[in-house]
């Protein structure tokens, strides 16, 4: 006679199939379900980090490139303090996208 019930769908099983979630019991297919469910989620959201660390990258080529052009024409140093801050400026708006 089975001993467990899955939490999810109510079949029962054996003792040495339980595999379980958030204290809830599964049986082995609501497990890898579950499991397959969950790693998807983290997969979109590495995706989107990389995304965001992507186009960081994009904004600050694009700023400094535009620094280095303008510098040529004035003869003037490249980053002063008004360009790091703007640089960091960059950095700050996409610093809490990272949960």
């Amino acid at each position: 006679m089975s001993k467990w019930k899955c939490e999810i769908c109510g079949s029962r099983f054996e003792n040495f199939h339980a595999q379980g979630f958030d204290h809830k019991i599964y049986c082995p297919l609501c497990y890898f379900k579950k499991l397959s469910i969950n790693l998807k989620k983290e997969n979109q959201r590495l995706k989107s980090q990389l995304k965001q660390s992507s186009n960081v990258i994009v904004e600050i080529k694009k700023y400094l490139q535009g620094s280095y052009e303008m510098s040529i024409y004035t003869k003037s140093v490249m980053l002063d303090k008004d360009g790091i801050d703007d640089l960091f400026d960059i950095l700050n708006k996409y610093k809490g996208d990272d949960k």
